[in-house]
């Protein structure tokens, strides 16, 4: 085996090595990264259907409705839900909120929504007790099965109607007995997509990490390893044939003599005993391999920081919120938790993105988002969703936390009935608001989930009075 044989072998193993750790790291990390977005966007998605359906199980009339369904009448309370169940389905982009009795060859109608585009094309609100027929078989049998449950049930489907991501819950009489389930649909595309967007960013963070890993660890090889090594063996062979008697290291110029060798490391051994005195270069070797090694953590840091911020707002990001959320349960368990959150949705985004631009949508968020900045000054905030803010309140903001939330409400009043400001400088939101009980409480999503759910409870009073 002669010399450049082994030079080859011993750079291509350490870069071969050095890409396959990088690999195994990257297809890690990106798999824990699908996993926990994608639990915490279904659990979202979960807290928020259920949602709906307890306030439209909460609004409905038992008796009422059982009456109305059975002597297939509308009554004025019966008109009241069918035209809240056609805002929400709107309101909240649902696919589908509807309530239905399942039989064994179709479903009959009980009360079921109409969207803003439905009927513009001429639809009506489906009558009561209209049976629909075209549900397959397996289909029926499973709405039938949850008509013994408790609590919200979820599952998905393909049918008929497109594919879907279903809630449903148990709709029951006066007596306490189920008649029909309370259904709301989302499409499952829509969230596939929404999961999707957040891994995909994720993950490219993750990828250019890692390739900005192998590249430093390429180059450090190089620099550090195989090329010193290679120089090394070619100063140690002209140092055995000239270092006898030299009294001042500095002299010595050092040349490749042509010694036989089996590999680099026996040449590197043969030449580290005759180059005893060549400490002070060694020394500034591991040095500089020190400081690549630092500027290489510096660069990985500086990324990790770009991920926890929102590109838009400069606020921090959905990522950071679930970091933060895991520094909340830590404190949960060792009970020193004392926190609030604040949930804020903007209103009219949608509009303002279909009416004047997306470039004047970005100006509503970064313009709503100063507002909250303005008023929890001490507090983080979390951009988690397009027109979705959280604040987690502790220390003086958890103690003014009542003065605050009615300063926030105040101002966003104030800036939504600014007729002098341009539509997308008058901002509105709908906010909830809800603080850490021990007694009740298992862990900070649990808080969350109170704070979205008084949140949506806010946005359909403003919307059922006008004030949006």
């Amino acid at each position: 085996m002669n010399e450049n044989h082994y030079k080859k072998k011993i750079q291509q193993t350490m870069i071969r090595g050095s890409i396959l750790f990088a690999v195994i790291l990257c297809v890690s990390l990106s798999t824990a990264v699908y996993l926990m977005i994608s639990r915490a966007l279904y659990d979202r998605y979960d807290a928020s259907l259920a949602n709906v359906l307890e306030y439209v199980n909460d609004e409905i009339d038992a008796e009422d409705m059982y009456k109305c369904f059975t002597t297939r009448t509308r009554s004025e309370k019966y008109d009241r839900i069918q035209a809240m169940l056609n805002d929400m389905v709107d309101d909240f982009d649902l696919m589908y909120l509807y309530i239905l009795q399942p039989h064994d060859k179709y479903v009959e109608n009980i009360c079921t929504a109409t969207s803003e585009a439905e009927r513009a094309e001429g639809e009506t609100d489906m009558t009561i007790g209209q049976k629909v027929y075209g549900y397959p078989e397996e289909e029926l049998k499973r709405y039938a099965s949850y008509m013994d449950s408790e609590g919200v049930s979820y599952f998905e489907e393909s049918s008929t109607w497109g594919d879907c991501y279903t809630a449903l819950m148990p709709l029951k009489d006066g007596d306490g007995n189920t008649y029909g389930l309370i259904c709301a649909d989302i499409e499952i595309n829509h969230l596939h997509k929404v999961v999707w967007t957040y891994v995909a960013l994720s993950i490219s963070i993750i990828i250019l990490i890692c390739a900005l890993f192998i590249a430093v660890m390429i180059t450090w090889i190089r620099n550090n390893v195989t090329g010193p090594i290679l120089e090394l063996e070619k100063s140690a062979r002209s140092f055995a044939d000239k270092s006898h008697n030299i009294d001042d290291i500095r002299n010595l110029d050092f040349d490749a003599p042509d010694i036989h060798t089996q590999n680099e490391v026996q040449s590197l051994a043969e030449a580290i005993d005759k180059m005893s005195g060549d400490i002070k270069r060694y020394v500034n070797g591991i040095m500089t391999a020190e400081a690549r090694a630092e500027t290489a953590a510096e660069k990985a840091e500086t990324m990790t920081a770009i991920a926890l911020q929102d590109a838009l707002t400069h606020v921090k990001s959905k990522a950071a919120y679930l970091l933060k959320e895991e520094e909340l349960n830590h404190k949960i368990s060792d009970g020193t938790a004392e926190f609030g959150i604040v949930m804020v949705d903007l209103n009219n985004l949608k509009k303002i993105n279909d009416t004047y631009g997306h470039d004047k949508g970005d100006e509503y968020i970064t313009g709503s988002c100063r507002m909250i900045c303005n008023v929890y000054c001490h507090s983080p905030i979390y951009r988690v969703g397009g027109d979705e803010f959280i604040v987690v309140l502790e220390g003086r903001d958890y103690a003014d936390r009542e003065k605050l939330y009615e300063q926030l409400g105040s101002d966003f009043v104030k800036s939504r009935k600014s007729a002098d400001r341009d539509p997308w400088n008058r901002y509105s939101a709908a906010g909830g608001m809800a603080v850490f009980d021990s007694r009740s409480d298992r862990d900070a999503d649990d808080v969350f989930k109170r704070a979205d759910a008084e949140m949506y409870r806010d946005k359909t009073n403003m919307k059922s009075s006008g004030n949006v």
